[in-house]
Order: C-alpha cells, then sequence, then structure tokens
C-alpha cells in the first residue's frame, strides 16, 4: 500500500470520527447543528463565504435606489 493511499484512509477516517461524534452529541436540536455545520464550512471556504455575503447585500440593497 502507497504511503499517499493510507494518509487518504486515515483522514478520511478521522473526518467520519469527526462527523460522528458532532452527530451523537450535538444534534439534539437540528436548527443549531444545521447552523453549526453551515457556520464550519464557511470558515473552511472563504470563497463560498463570499459569495453568501455578496448575496446577502444584493438582497438587502433596495431595488430602486435614488440616482
Amino acid at each position: 500500500m502507497e504511503p499517499n493511499f493510507s494518509l487518504s484512509l486515515l483522514l478520511l477516517f478521522i473526518s467520519f470520527v469527526s462527523i460522528s461524534l458532532f452527530v451523537i452529541f450535538y444534534c439534539h436540536d437540528t436548527a443549531s447543528a444545521s447552523s453549526t455545520f453551515i457556520v464550519k464550512y464557511l470558515v473552511e471556504l472563504p470563497h463560498i463565504y463570499n459569495e453568501v455575503y455578496e448575496e446577502q447585500v444584493e438582497l438587502l440593497t433596495p431595488k430602486h435606489q435614488a440616482s
């Protein structure tokens, strides 16, 4: 077995365990669990965060701004 494959399997296992523990211990309230996952991934993926932010700013901007 190649080292890269072993490392990939280890990282996959750690990720699976991490998510499993999250589900076991923190999913007593689905709304808070969903919010936690959303915030977690927005922090990990800043380009997605920027797109979400821009969309929210666009939604808050009045459609008929005075020129």
